[in-house]
């Protein structure tokens, strides 16, 4: 067996018993950091995701930046929360992570627009923003400056 679907009653949490499964990325992705897919990890920075926003290069071809990881882990997230499709779930900080602030598949916009309260969302999730939203996706992960 290569895969397994998992499919989810609406308004289910994300099983508890998953969390120490590892989630593969769509086939096709190039190696990223040390030679692996991007991989979720226990740690994000603020300023690491800001910065991959500005410099990601674009999917075709191309790896994901640095900060992969830390990409990754935002949109796992964003994904277990039903703010992106799990299918955007690359490690890109593209558009489809961005969102359009829409209800559904919003993205951090649509996330930060509900949560924050902000009548013009930037998409820029800040320290407490990513902190609720990694509380809300049941996953434990420390977000620093």
């Amino acid at each position: 067996m290569d895969h397994v679907h998992l499919f989810l009653k609406e308004d289910t949490t994300w099983p508890a018993s998953l969390d120490s499964t590892t989630i593969y990325p769509r086939p096709g992705l190039p190696d990223v950091g040390d030679g692996g897919k991007p991989r979720l990890v226990s740690s994000v920075s603020v300023s690491h995701l800001r910065e991959a926003r500005y410099t990601d290069p674009e999917k075709d071809g191309t790896p994901v930046g640095p900060y992969g990881d830390e990409v990754f882990t935002l949109e796992t997230a964003l994904a277990r929360t039903k703010w992106i499709q799990s299918r955007y779930v690359d490690g890109h900080y593209g558009t489809s992570t961005i969102g359009d602030g829409s209800s559904g598949y919003g993205g951090t916009t649509g996330f930060q627009k509900k949560h924050s309260g902000a009548t013009d969302p930037d998409g820029w999730l800040g320290k407490q923003e990513l902190t609720k939203l990694f509380q809300l996706a049941g996953m434990s992960v420390e977000v620093t400056d």
